[in-house]
């Protein structure tokens, strides 16, 4: 498991966050420190939100047992003998075993799990 940042630039707005904490020095309002220190600390806050947002975080999970989604067309349209290749060839990979989660939709008109048409 991996974080990736698509745009890592963002990043470089963290900068901004002294400025927030110098701005609290040269106050113009009569707030006390405490008040200040939770606008700070806000604001702060808020800028690190918008930057991780902006940087585009990206969680990659990665899974030994990939799920295969074969998918084949058998309309009028597709002559039998590319639709016989491509069944042999689903067969061929599955009996491999390298992933234990398949499964075959056959589609024309409308979508059907294929289990069946494979075992014809």
């Amino acid at each position: 498991m991996s974080i990736e940042f698509l745009s890592p630039g963002a990043l470089w707005f963290v900068l901004l966050i002294p400025t927030v904490w110098l701005i609290r020095k040269f106050r113009l309002a009569n707030l006390s420190q405490k008040h200040w220190f939770w606008v700070a600390l806000t604001r702060s806050l808020s800028i690190i939100c918008l930057v991780l947002g902006l940087s585009q975080p990206v969680l990659k999970l990665t899974d030994e047992d990939p799920s295969v989604i074969f998918l084949l067309d058998v309309s009028a349209s597709i002559p039998q003998s590319f639709i016989s290749n491509g069944i042999k060839w689903i067969d061929k990979v599955t009996s491999q075993g390298n992933s234990k989660n398949s499964e075959v939709i056959v589609f024309a008109d409308r979508a059907l799990p294929g289990g069946d048409l494979l075992s014809q």
